[in-house]
């Protein structure tokens, strides 16, 4: 019983409505996102959810996978990448950007809501019932449905819905953090899978049983380079990943060559060129020099990919091995000519005499000639140069393992050695370097929205990835006990092991070997307590076991060297017997003679029929040997076995073998092999990705004119260091002025801001980008935020002030008012420049000119990349500027300093209003009559001027006063500029100051009546009869002169 509110509790907990309910959310609900009013302001082009923009939700059903609008279920691969969509809306809501709901479509309403009909249909009365006779007018029946409505209303709306969302929502963000850790896990299965091992060659072709098949791996040299200094370390690794030798060189990338164009030094100073040389020649020998006794040269320099420079770093090396090259072939003059010479890769030219470009060789113009060709140079340089990553030798360098190994020692070393083992073997460095616990793996960068998931689940879930890494390539039981610092780490992720048994398995065997008691197969592993039964079990054919030497100091091959499980065995060995037999023997050849004749022999094994010879083992019935419980499974065993034998552990990455060339390029070429390529490499040296690199605009340094495809334009290099190519006509809306780069708007050193138009702009194989600087093309990038985009609209509406998009130091987006009000805070000279209300291309340098004078001027831009940027060039009072800096120290800076000249100087009158500064005058000429005084105020007529006020006894009025303007050049009066105030004093005594009048228009010409009345009764002032009633020439240079001798001699005393 009980009204509708007591009612409503009860059926929103009853299981079968909550399962209905549930059922129509997942089906019908929605996920909205919106922008928040910070979001709005804040996600521009370039912010890490600039996605959000653009994506206003989905539907729950896509999310959880299901059919959705007719359309079929989404993959798992479309499912992960819209819960990764939708926890990166979280993690935006989180930070205040954006509001995510899930909500249902026509929210409650009795005509509206499906369900609520559904519900009203089960639990109210039908229409047509009759009514019980208590009630024969159904007025009772009324009341008590219209309470029904009320509580079936509330139990969906309020109850049942909101409850349901809320677990919806928590059920989709734990299936977006588990899509991320998959995302993760893939992004680390990507990586170790290009990651590929440097090897000298096949190991079991090339290299004796006797010896570690470990020890095929390839001697390295790695390098790293300091990005804020030339400083480049150098390590050298044996094939078994102890570092051997270092070197610190400070002068690799000085430029010891001559420039091609006009033959003198790239760099001037002889002694660099010295000390560059002598570098190189130490390198030579670091690089030649195997370091270890019966061992090899370095095949690899690999050099470290964490920015931009790093790319002259690798050319520098590549020269090095091609002029080790030369120096083999033709000594050592002519390797002293290729560190020297203009074109180290060749050049080409246009032959005179059939007009056809023509390859010339990068010593062709030695002397004497040297006509090597440069491809034989590549293809017998020592070494190979490759990228590696330094993310992992990063990780490596910061953890408490690298200086505890090492030593105290530069960190760029700590790098190198982690960066040439991880070019050795990826994984064995991953483990390495993730720690004894694994914990390192959570620093590295796998995915943007990493940190959304818990740091113990990302780090569990890459930790599964590790073990299922470790099974497939195993470990060597003689390399890791002979280098236990490398693979202890390793051994955490074999399969039966963990943390705890992994740190103190390969200390066991390690303490074994010192004893004398070496673990030399699988069964020692159970017999010496190194691991139990049920570990055994797991780990078993992850590990290899090393030849067995004979009596006579030959070795054979056992099956410990296989991947075969001992508890398969048997059948490998009838395998073996089998494939070794001999049709015209009389008897099947001894199990262990088979075991060395077969193991690593494809043809025997291949030929052996698998299925009959398992149902021949079936009719055998194999007891106590193979458990067989469905009819296939002895096939799969028996084919395993088989891949076993036929590759002895071999390594299932893809190894990058030396001198091997992986194909040729489009030219007969032959390509080399790379550790990091494509992307990673791209996003490696510059720290950008095609995405990144879209929807905002960059600002770049214009380097040279050149050419891309054959299209003339301009060579710049982004802040991050990529090469970028503008093409003449992206340059500016308006057309070049005339042909050839002197015709260009941009010109060497400017800054240009520009974009990437589209994904096809960005070439990640020859590592550079196409940018546009047109403002229309600008406008497209779409990399202004919600906000900004609408403040724009609106100022152009209302024809308001446009805000700038910049962080010069000299500009503020302020008004009128607050400029004047910081810079009254500030000190006489100082300027803020300003969005103007003249429109889009006008701005306003407010310039404190005194103190509690502030003046707006009118900047006039030019060549302007977009509306929202500051122009490429400006004008103001008819001076062209390239820059607000240039502005300031050529026009503002020049003026303050005249003006705080002019206000130190004794004659000037500061606070006085020139009204104010004349009555001072009267009262000290009343003082006394013989002094025509004079003094400098600040003038009230034209804001920004000075004003001369002075007496002058011979003049009507006597008290005059005159503007002095002030330029960068000095103080103007009229036409007369006067460099300081002591000049503009002197004038003023002298006479010679003579202000420029303003013209009259002239006087219509009138009768010649004959003078006034009485005019002979008035003194001529002029010094002559006037004619026509005006003085002559000679009679105005008279007056003057007098006038002047008056004054000079009044102010003389």
């Amino acid at each position: 019983g009980g009204g509708a509110g007591g009612g409503a509790p009860p059926l929103a907990a009853e299981p079968a409505v909550r399962r209905r309910v549930r059922e129509e959310v997942s089906r019908r609900a929605q996920v909205s996102v919106r922008l928040t009013p910070k979001g709005e302001k804040d996600i521009d082009g370039g912010h890490e959810h600039a996605a959000l923009r653009g994506w206003h939700g989905t539907s729950v059903a896509e999310l959880q996978g299901r059919p959705a609008g007719g359309l079929a279920a989404p993959s798992q691969g479309e499912r992960d990448a819209l819960l990764l969509r939708f926890l990166q809306a979280k993690a935006a809501e989180e930070a205040g950007l954006v509001a995510v709901s899930v909500d249902m479509p026509d929210y409650g309403g009795a005509t509206r809501d499906p369900l609520y009909e559904e519900l009203l249909t089960a639990y109210a009365p039908p229409v047509d019932a009759p009514p019980p006779p208590e009630d024969p007018d159904g007025v009772a029946r009324q009341s008590w449905n219209a309470q029904r409505f009320l509580l079936l209303e509330r139990a969906l709306v309020g109850l049942l819905y909101p409850a349901v969302v809320r677990s919806v929502d928590a059920a989709l963000q734990a299936d977006a953090r588990r899509a991320l850790l998959r995302a993760c896990g893939h992004a680390l299965d990507a990586s170790l899978e290009a990651a590929r091992p440097l090897r000298l060659r096949e190991p079991w072709e090339a290299r004796p049983l006797e010896r570690d098949l470990a020890s095929a791996r390839a001697p390295v040299v790695a390098c790293c380079k300091d990005p804020s200094s030339q400083t480049v370390l150098f390590a050298k690794l044996s094939a078994d990943g102890e570092l051997v030798d270092s070197m610190r060189c400070e002068w690799l990338q000085v430029s010891a060559r001559k420039h091609p164009a006009t033959g003198d030094w790239r760099t001037k100073s002889g002694a660099d060129r010295a000390r560059k040389q002598d570098e190189v020649r130490r390198l030579c020998a670091f690089l030649t020099d195997p370091g270890v006794e019966e061992g090899e040269p370095p095949a690899y320099v690999v050099v470290g990919a964490s920015h931009a420079r790093c790319r002259e770093l690798r050319t520098e090396l590549e020269h090095v091995g091609r002029a080790l090259a030369v120096r083999e072939a033709e000594g050592e003059r002519a390797m002293e000519a290729y560190l020297a010479c203009a074109h180290p890769l060749g050049r080409w030219e246009v032959s005179d005499a059939s007009a056809e470009r023509v390859f010339r060789e990068p010593l062709a113009d030695s002397s004497p000639p040297v006509l090597m060709p440069l491809a034989q140079m590549d293809a017998q340089a020592p070494f190979r140069c490759v990228y590696g990553s330094e993310e992992v030798p990063a990780m490596y360098a910061a953890s408490p393992a690298a200086r505890a190994e090492l030593g105290d020692c530069h960190a760029l070393l700590w790098r190198a050695v982690s960066l040439g083992r991880m070019a050795q073997d990826p994984l064995v460095e991953l483990a390495h370097a993730a720690g004894p616990d694994g914990a390192g793996l959570a620093r590295l960068d796998l995915h943007p929205l990493q940190r959304a998931a818990p740091t113990e689940g990302r780090v569990q879930a890459l930790r599964d990835r590790l073990t299922s890494w470790a099974a497939r390539v195993g470990m060597r039981v003689a390399w890791a006990t002979a280098h236990e610092s490398q693979a202890r780490h390793l051994a955490q992720y074999l399969p039966g092991l963990g943390p705890r048994k992994g740190a103190a398995f390969v200390p066991a065997l390690a303490r074994l070997g010192q004893q004398g008691a070496d673990v030399a197969n699988r069964a020692d592993l159970l017999e010496r307590g190194v691991v139990g039964p049920a570990v055994f079990r797991s780990l078993a054919p992850c590990l290899s076991f090393a030849p067995v030497a004979t009596e006579g100091g030959a070795v054979e091959p056992t099956l410990e060297m296989t991947r075969v499980h001992p508890e398969h065995y048997e059948l490998a060995y009838q395998l073996c017997v089998q494939a070794a037999a001999d049709e015209d023997a009389a008897q099947l050849p001894d199990e262990h003679v088979a075991v060395r004749a077969i193991v690593g022999q494809r043809e025997p094994l291949l030929q052996l029929e698998l299925g009959e010879y398992a149902r021949y083992l079936r009719g055998e019935a194999m007891e106590g040997h193979v458990p067989v419980e469905q009819p296939r499974e002895l096939e799969l065993q028996l084919e395993l076995i088989r891949q076993a034998l036929m590759a002895p552990f071999a390594d299932p990455r893809a190894v990058i073998l030396s001198r091997m060339p992986e194909g040729t390029d489009a030219e007969g070429r032959p390509t080399w092999p790379e550790l990091l390529d494509g992307e990673p490499l791209f996003k490696a040296l510059f720290h950008e990705t095609r995405e990144s690199l879209l929807g905002v605009l960059h600002t770049a340094k214009a380097r040279r004119p050149g050419s891309r495809d054959r299209v003339p334009g301009f060579w710049l290099e982004l802040e991050s260091g990529l090469p970028a190519f503008l093409p003449a006509g992206l340059m500016s809306d308006r057309e070049p002025q005339g042909r050839g780069p002197e015709g260009y708007p941009v010109q060497e050193g400017s800054m240009v801001t520009c974009a990437v138009l589209g994904p096809e702009d960005v070439d990640v194989k020859r590592m550079e980008v196409v940018v546009t600087a047109r403002s229309g093309d600008l406008a497209r990038t779409n990399y202004m935020s919600v906000a900004e985009r609408r403040e724009q609209n609106t100022r152009k509406r209302d024809n308001l002030p446009l805000r700038r998009r910049t962080t010069h130091p000299l500009f503020k987006n302020v008004n009128a008012e607050q400029a004047e009000r910081e810079l009254l805070q500030g000190s006489p000279g100082d300027v803020l420049f300003r969005p103007s209300t003249r429109g889009h291309d006008h701005l306003t340098m407010s310039w404190l000119w005194a103190p509690g004078v502030v003046l707006h001027l009118d900047v006039q831009e030019h060549d302007k990349p977009s509306p929202t940027e500051l122009g490429r060039a400006f004008s103001l009072k008819d001076e062209q500027y390239e820059a607000l800096d240039e502005m300031h120290a050529r026009f503002a800076s020049p003026v303050a300093d005249l003006v705080a000249d002019a206000r130190a100087h004794r004659k000037f009158k500061a606070g006085l209003t020139p009204k104010e500064v004349q009555r001072e005058i009267l009262r000290e000429r009343r003082a006394n009559p013989s002094l025509w005084p004079y003094y400098l105020c600040v003038g009230d007529r034209v804001k920004g001027t000075l004003c001369l006020c002075y007496y002058h006894g011979r003049m009507q009025p006597p008290l005059n006063s005159v503007v002095v303007g002030v330029r960068p050049a000095g103080y103007k009066v009229g036409s007369q500029v006067f460099a300081t105030v002591e000049e503009l004093c002197r004038a003023l005594k002298e006479g010679k100051l003579m202000p420029e009048r303003r013209s009259r228009p002239e006087a219509p010409p009138r009768r010649d009546r004959g003078p006034p009345p009485g005019w002979h009764q008035q003194r001529d002032v002029w010094g002559g009869p006037p004619g026509n009633g005006y003085p002559s020439a000679d009679a105005n240079m008279r007056a003057n002169r007098e006038a002047a001798t008056n004054f000079l001699g009044g102010i003389m005393g």
